[in-house]
Formats: C-alpha cells, sequence, structure tokens
C-alpha cells in the first residue's frame, strides 16, 4: 500500500517538553541582554520555545511577528548596513585618490610570501597565510629573524596560534601538520626572500630600522615584487622611498590587528605612487586570509588610529576633571564598547602610546605645542612602570589568579595628586558626558579623513571600527550610529558646544564637511556633494 503523505507541520516535536524549555532557558541565560546586540538570538529561542509549546499555526503566527520586530529594527538595519559596507570596502574608488595610480597587471598570481619579524605579529601573520584560503595548494611562506633564537620563540607562538585555530574548527590537525611541514621554510639568511612574490614586514614600530630593511629587500627581491610595511601608525611614503623610485608603485601598508592569526581587520595602506593592480593583489590577498581589508590613505594613524586619538585624550581628559578609570571603561562598555580606553591600553601596553607621544613631542613641555590642552597622567603612568598586563599592573592591576581588571588605589592616588599638580576644575562626570565627550570627537575626526581622501567612503570607516576596535556591529559603526542614533545636526551642535568649553582643544573644531552637511540637514549619503571647496562650499577649515 502506498504510504500515506505526512507533512512536517504534522510531526511532534522530538524530546520531552520539560527539557526543550528548560534547553531554552539555559540558551537564553548565556545570550548577550536584548538592548545589546542580543535581539535576534533572543528572537530565535522564542521561536524554539513557540514550536514546543504552540501547535504548528500558532508557531508560524510567532516566527512572523518575530521577525516583522526584527526586520524593523535598529539592530537589523545596522546588521544590513555592515553587511553592504563590507562588500563596498572590497571594491577599490573608480576614479580619486583611493583608485591608486596607474600600474601593470600582475603577470602571475601570489604563492611564496616572505614575513620579516618572527615576533608576535610576524608570528600571527605567517599563522593566518599558513591557514589562507588561496586558488592554489596554498601559500609557501618564508618567516626570516635575524637570529635563530627569535626564530624559535616565533616557531612557538606560530604553532600555538595553529592549535588554537584547530580547536577553533577553522584548520584540522592534518592541515595544521602539513602546512607546516611542507609550506613554511624558517631561516635567518634575508636572500631567502629573493624568489618571494610578496614580502611583509612585521618588525618592531621604528621608522628607521623598517627603512633599512626596505633597502635591503629592493636588493633582493624580485622587481615586481610587492613590498609591504606592517605599521600602525608611520609614514609608509618615507619606508617605500627607501626601497627606490622604480618600486614606490609596489609598496603599501598592510596595518594587521593583534592577534593577528585571529583579528579580521587589516588597513591596506596605499602611498602617494601605490598603483591600483598591486592593491588589488593584497585586497585579494587578504580575502584569502580571511580577512577584511579596507583601502586607506597615508597619514599619521592612517584611519583607525588617527580617529581613535581624540576618543583617548578625552579618556584621559575626563580623569583631570574628576572621572576614575573605572567608570569611562564601564560607561563605553555599557555603551557596547567591547572594552573602554584604559583596558585597551593596558592590553596594548600603555608604552605604546608613550612613544607616539615622545615622537609627536608631546611629553615635553619644550616642544608640546603652545596653548594646546595635555594631560600627563599617562606619561606618569609608564614612568612608573605601570605599562599594563606586561607588567602585571597598568591603569589597573592584573593577578593570574583573578579574572579581569582589579581596580588599584594606587592609581587613584596618582590621579588625585596630578588634579592637585595642575589644579583641574573639577566637576561630576556623567556617563552620559562620557559617551559625547569620548565618541563624538571620534567621528568628527572620521569625517576629517572623508575630507583628506584617508578613507575613500563612510562606510568604510564603520568596517574599520566594528571589525578592528571593539565597536558595537549592532550600532552599526560610529558614522552609522551618528547619523541613525544622534544625528548629524545635534552632533554638531554638542561638538560646538564643547569646543566653547574646551577653546584649547584642536579635536572640538568641527568638520567642515559636518557643518555642511548639518547646516544643509542632507543624510551622509550625500558626503562627497559636500566635500569643503566643491561647487562654491566652505573650504576646510585651518587648525
Amino acid at each position: 500500500l502506498p504510504l500515506r503523505v505526512r507533512r512536517t507541520s504534522e510531526k511532534g516535536v522530538p524530546g520531552a517538553r520539560a527539557a526543550n524549555l528548560a534547553a531554552c532557558d539555559k540558551a537564553t541565560k548565556r545570550l548577550p541582554a536584548k538592548g545589546r546586540g542580543g535581539l535576534a538570538k533572543h528572537a530565535c529561542v522564542e521561536a524554539v520555545r513557540a514550536a514546543v509549546t504552540s501547535a504548528f499555526e500558532a508557531g508560524m503566527a510567532t516566527e512572523n511577528r518575530l521577525f516583522e520586530t526584527l526586520v524593523r529594527s535598529s539592530q537589523s538595519a545596522s546588521k544590513r548596513h555592515l553587511f553592504f559596507a563590507e562588500r563596498a570596502a572590497a571594491k577599490l574608488p573608480t576614479s580619486g585618490p583611493g583608485a591608486g595610480a596607474a600600474g601593470a597587471a600582475r603577470s602571475s598570481p601570489v604563492g611564496v610570501i616572505g614575513v620579516v619579524g618572527a615576533g608576535t605579529m610576524g608570528s600571527g601573520i605567517a599563522t593566518s597565510l599558513l591557514t589562507a584560503r588561496s586558488k592554489g595548494p596554498g601559500y609557501r611562506v618564508v618567516l626570516v629573524d635575524t637570529s635563530q633564537k627569535g626564530l624559535d620563540r616565533g616557531m612557538a607562538l606560530l604553532e600555538r596560534g595553529l592549535k588554537s585555530l584547530e580547536k577553533r574548527g577553522r584548520v584540522s590537525k592534518a592541515a595544521r601538520e602539513s602546512a607546516l611541514a611542507e609550506r613554511l621554510t624558517t631561516t635567518t639568511d634575508f636572500n631567502a626572500l629573493s624568489a618571494c612574490d610578496v614580502v611583509i614586514e612585521a618588525v618592531f614600530e621604528d621608522l628607521e630600522l623598517k627603512k633599512n630593511i626596505f633597502g635591503q629587500l629592493a636588493q633582493i627581491c624580485a622587481p615586481d615584487a610587492i613590498l609591504c610595511t606592517n605599521t600602525s601608525t608611520l609614514d609608509v611614503d618615507a619606508i617605500a622611498a627607501a626601497a627606490g623610485p622604480s618600486r614606490a608603485g609596489r609598496v603599501l601598508g598592510m596595518h594587521f590587528f593583534s592577534p593577528a592569526h585571529l583579528m579580521r581587520l587589516v588597513e591596506v595602506v596605499r602611498g602617494g605612487a601605490t598603483d591600483r593592480p598591486t592593491l588589488e593583489a593584497v585586497l585579494e590577498l587578504t580575502r584569502a586570509m580571511g580577512k577584511v581589508g579596507v583601502v586607506v590613505g597615508n597619514c599619521d594613524g592612517f584611519v583607525g588610529n588617527r580617529v581613535l586619538d581624540p576618543y583617548s585624550y578625552e579618556a584621559s581628559f575626563m580623569l583631570e576633571e574628576g572621572a576614575m578609570p573605572e567608570q569611562v571603561d564601564g560607561a563605553l562598555k555599557t555603551y557596547g564598547m567591547a572594552m573602554g580606553p584604559f583596558e585597551m591600553g593596558d592590553l596594548a601596553g600603555n608604552d605604546i602610546g608613550w612613544l607616539v607621544r615622545k615622537s609627536r613631542g608631546l611629553t615635553d613641555p619644550a616642544t608640546r605645542p603652545a596653548n594646546i590642552r595635555y594631560c600627563e597622567i599617562g606619561d606618569k603612568m609608564c614612568a612608573a612602570g605601570r605599562l599594563g598586563h606586561k607588567t602585571g599592573k597598568g591603569w589597573y592591576k592584573y593577578d593570574k589568579s583573578v579574572k579581569g581588571a582589579i581596580v588599584d588605589g594606587e592609581v587613584a592616588e596618582l590621579i588625585k595628586e596630578h588634579r592637585n599638580a595642575v589644579g583641574a576644575p573639577q566637576h561630576t562626570v556623567t556617563d552620559a558626558e562620557v559617551i559625547e565627550r569620548c565618541l563624538y570627537p571620534l567621528v568628527n575626526e572620521a569625517f576629517l579623513t572623508l575630507e583628506e581622501s584617508i578613507a575613500a567612503r563612510p562606510s568604510d570607516i564603520d568596517v574599520v571600527y566594528t571589525n578592528g576596535y571593539g565597536f558595537p556591529d549592532w550600532r552599526g559603526g560610529p558614522m552609522f550610529w551618528a547619523e541613525t542614533e544622534v544625528g548629524l545636526p545635534r552632533l554638531l551642535a554638542t561638538i560646538r558646544r564643547y569646543q566653547a568649553e574646551f577653546p584649547n582643544v584642536p579635536h572640538w573644531r568641527p568638520s567642515q564637511l559636518l557643518v555642511n552637511l548639518a547646516e544643509a540637514n542632507e543624510p551622509l549619503s550625500a558626503w562627497e556633494a559636500h566635500l569643503p571647496g566643491r561647487a562654491g562650499l566652505p573650504g576646510r577649515a585651518k587648525l
């Protein structure tokens, strides 16, 4: 006899009702709050719960209601924005500074990649290359360091990184073992880089050291080899000049984020002469590595770190005025940031920012620009040896037996002594003030990167911040948030209010592009038509 058709809707839900509901309860406890990006996740659990407790038709009605709620939510709009933003970032503009210079297309695909420097960053980059999904059998990687001791340390880091990826299910044991045995070469001989199609330099953040290495690479590598520097702030054009004018079109920056084998973002930094085929080849390489490449222009800090400067400075200024690190960090984490600026400083190493400030002449009153507000608390922290996790104490103290940062009374005393020394006026800093004073100047600086063609489009800035700086993706990135949640007119009005209150703080001077858009009440999508100096619009304000 023919079997009767049984529709799925007529079948019962497998498992006991009580156990299924208990599983839903357990899942709900592990989810982020609905208001902190968890809206869709909670809806999924609610839909499963409806399947357990309701008839099919009622369950479908619940799913439909949940879908309609989600699709209209700001979290959904933010995620959709980022979905398309990442795809836009993968495409070079067809004209303008972001398009890259004209150049000859590569005659052969990238197959062999060199990495100079086997430290934490270099080993992480090598790990990403060994696990990349290239069009061929996999990239061959040549890891070079100046000493065997450095190579041994790098290999230990690389093997640890591969094992962590294996635990996460991103690489199999067989693939890990074959990558190490068949596609990795380690050496102290720089001449081994002669066969590489791409070389990524990942040594210490020292301009003269990097220039010296690029001078050597120019003598060793093939004429069509692409030379990349992994730098977070240094001048890519100055490094390219060390390789000679004949190579300028094939030199660029690749700003990886630590840990490099886990973090998705790579800022692809075009120099003044970097050609389009080189940019296209490196974007393809970042995609093969499973990363999001965003092409940015060459300036101090590029997009990510440059835009972060006012955020960090304002956090320190609020310490002078009455806040404590844990309040500033707490307010920004409640907003949705993965961590606050002081926790981030401890993790990265507070000495990194200290060295940057020294290089800019900010730590010495004799070389610091006159009449510009500057906070010395961070410098005093570093001078006291409080460098962060690496020394067991920074803005917080750390104990291996205790998870997370521990508020330290010594830091509070240091801050209070500094307040007394500089005579800073005190007031009660609210969490709302923390958000405005950290994030509004960050967005203002982001508008300046658009004015200067450092960022190619507003959505690129959102991709950089949600993939590299812990900005909540459910808010869509700083530019999307500024337009959809704050509003450009309100943003501008607040920035002008703080500019009047703090006239000696340059980052409160509003971007002319922001002014043009807000005063015309135009959406962010119209930004190109409102660039300063275009069609009679006011030019960029001089700082």
